[in-house]
């Protein structure tokens, strides 16, 4: 009988996973000190074969530098038998705690053509029957597939321990594993102490890249993790994710990789989620110019987290907050030492352009003098002077020379222009000031004409002190509606001074027909903040009466629709004060209505009473014989009927 494709494809994949498969009977273990990973003994990228991003592990040839010696016993095999399925148990200490269900049937169909080709491992327990040491798989597969028994070698006197190292060895090298229970198998296996990251490389014949990438996997943010497993993302991007610290990477999972974020990374490639993320997170600290001493041991620093990772000397800084304060100090003080230069200098804000604002504020703060440009102002900065090139970055002589020519004719017109800016600045036709820029302050000049050219008078500084008071109440107000709205209100009475802001507040809505009343006479417009202060400090009940009355008519009358509830109080309202003219409102609209209910409802009564007729009809007709079915008469039979009763 021919095999179908289908068993001859399972036939093959247990075939294969046979022969490439390490049988382990032993547990070899190289001698060697514990290497601890720590940025001092982990090897650099270079001589590092990259890993793949696929889980499978290739056929490992058992070879070792040098010779290796046994830490335990061999744990010797009976002869490959088979057992009755039903003594079987699985272990509670199984790694693998998910089994793929179409992956498991088609094995089972396998099972079910060919049997099992590879022999599962047990040992004997203490309260009768076998334990799996690995190969929980094909088990589970045997019991789909109706098999009374299965093929097993059985391992006398094996430790926990010694179990425990066999099951995660054996499957670590199949297929089917996934990157993160792979990480959890390195993981247990470093902390027996069985192994250390040397024996590691040696026995599963991956690089010690590889194992250290899984290894942060366990770090892992736990609903990314799903998301790998569910091959929702690929395992470089989650490995990427794991080298970063538990906030973001809750963040990156909260809102690029959720079901419904709006912004979704899901489906990125590695250099794709590199170039967002970097964008959304990180900061390369290289385009700064503040001291970075402290930064390269930071933890907020990639570079000492992902210690394969390719970056400058200064890494990228995960912190943001940090990094622009410390970036605004250092901006803020060398903005200072150009001032104290030239005391003439003066700050620029300009409209255009970028500006670092934190280092503004920390140096508005200190009273420093700020001007701000509009937007018909140009800002232009100053000419830089050109860097001179250095013998030892070129390889050729002739490009060196080049080099130093190219420098020298842009010094010469560097020097032009600044010679140029200087005569200008004497004659009065350009101002120089300090631009704050985003990593350092930039000297830049603005043309002006013979009116901003006049000396400063007495008016003028009185001018500037007159908006610099606004500038300190415009702040001040600023930062108590933060305190006001931020902050919970202490227990105390309701003071006479609140209810008089809460009069202040309701006279916005004052009807203009009792300005009157409050002694505003011939007035078309709103009160104005003087005449509400004005009529506060001397309200008498009458007006407290007519402010309340007419605040409440102005949010029943905009809220109110429908049958909601300030319809309803606005109704309650009209009736208590206008009970007649409410009351006539009330009573027209009601019976129109009844009319129309009248009229719907004679209709109804002609519809119920023609729906019983029909009914009655339907009962009275004849109910046709069973089994025998009146044939309808077709064209030609009723034409016949009809000359038959003729006749």
């Amino acid at each position: 009988m021919k095999t179908n494709k289908k068993v001859q494809k399972m036939n093959n994949v247990q075939k294969s996973e046979k022969e490439t498969a390490v049988k382990v009977t032993a547990l070899a273990i190289i001698p060697k000190p514990m290497i601890l990973l720590s940025p001092q003994n982990v090897p650099t990228t270079a001589g590092v074969t990259e890993a793949p991003e696929t889980v499978t592990v290739p056929t490992v040839v058992e070879g070792a530098p040098q010779q290796a010696t046994l830490k335990a016993p061999l744990a010797t095999a009976t002869a490959e038998t088979d057992l009755d399925i039903t003594t079987i148990h699985p272990s509670a200490d199984n790694h693998r705690k998910t089994f793929n269900d179409t992956s498991l049937q088609e094995l089972a169909d396998s099972i079910r053509e060919v049997g099992v080709l590879q022999a599962i491992a047990v040992r004997p327990r203490t309260e009768g029957g076998y334990e799996i040491i690995y190969g929980e798989r094909r088990y589970r597969a045997s019991l789909l597939a109706g098999a009374k028994t299965i093929k097993a070698n059985i391992y006398n006197n094996v430790t926990d321990d010694e179990a425990e190292d066999m099951s995660l060895s054996e499957n670590l090298q199949r297929e089917q594993v996934r990157p993160t229970e792979e990480a959890k198998a390195f993981k247990r296996l470093l902390e027996k102490g069985r192994y250390d990251m040397y024996s590691l490389v040696s026995r599963f014949g991956r690089s010690e890249k590889y194992i250290y990438t899984r290894l942060k996997l366990n770090e892992l943010y736990a609903p990314i993790g799903e998301l790998l497993d569910n091959e929702t993302i690929t395992v470089s991007v989650a490995e990427e994710i794991s080298t970063y610290e538990p906030n973001i990477q809750k963040d990156v999972y909260e809102k690029h990789l959720k079901e419904d974020s709006g912004d979704n990374w899901t489906g990125y490639t590695l250099n794709l989620f590199r170039k967002h993320f970097e964008k959304c997170y990180t900061t390369d600290l290289e385009q700064y110019k503040f001291d970075k001493t402290e930064c390269k041991a930071c933890v907020h620093n990639a570079a000492n987290y992902n210690l394969f990772a390719e970056h400058n000397g200064c890494g990228h800084c995960t912190n943001r907050k940090c990094l622009e304060t410390k970036n605004a100090a250092h901006v803020a003080k060398e903005t200072e030492k150009l001032l104290k230069s030239d005391p003439k200098l003066v700050i620029a804000r300009p409209y255009y352009g970028s500006r670092n604002d934190t280092a503004l504020q920390k140096l508005d703060k200190k009273g420093h003098e700020i001007k701000d440009f509009d937007y018909n102002v140009s800002a232009r900065e100053f000419p830089k002077a050109p860097e001179a090139p250095q013998k030892e970055q070129f390889t050729e002589p002739t490009e060196y020379e080049q080099a130093v020519q190219t420098f020298e004719q842009r010094n010469e017109e560097y020097a032009r222009k600044v010679e140029e800016l200087n005569r200008k600045k004497e004659e009065g036709r350009i101002k120089t000031y300090v631009k704050v820029g985003q990593t350092e302050p930039e000297l830049c000049y603005v043309e002006i004409n013979k009116k901003e050219t006049a000396p400063v008078t007495i008016e003028t500084l009185q001018e500037r002190d007159k908006r610099f008071k606004q500038l300190s109440v415009e702040k001040i107000v600023a930062d108590t509606k933060k305190v006001v709205r931020e902050n919970d209100y202490p227990e105390s009475p309701f003071t006479q001074y609140e209810d008089g802001m809460l009069y202040f507040i309701m006279l916005t809505k004052l009807q203009r027909k009792h300005y009157p009343l409050c002694g505003i006479k011939d007035q078309p417009i709103r009160l104005d903040e003087k005449q509400r202060m004005k009529i506060v400090a001397k309200l008498t009940d009458a007006q407290k009466t007519v402010i309340k009355r007419d605040f409440i008519n102005h949010f029943l009358c905009e809220d109110a629709y429908g049958d909601n509830s300030a319809s309803k109080l606005l109704r309650d309202f009209a009736n208590m004060h206008f009970p007649d003219q409410y009351g006539l409102a009330k009573a027209t609209h009601e019976e129109e209505y009844q009319k129309r209910h009248e009229r719907l409802e004679e209709r109804i009564n002609e519809i119920k009473k023609t729906e019983k007729a029909a009914a009655k009809k339907t009962e009275a007709m004849p109910t046709p014989t069973a089994g025998k079915q009146e044939e309808p008469l077709t064209e030609a039979k009723k034409g016949k009927a009809g000359n038959d009763k003729a006749a």
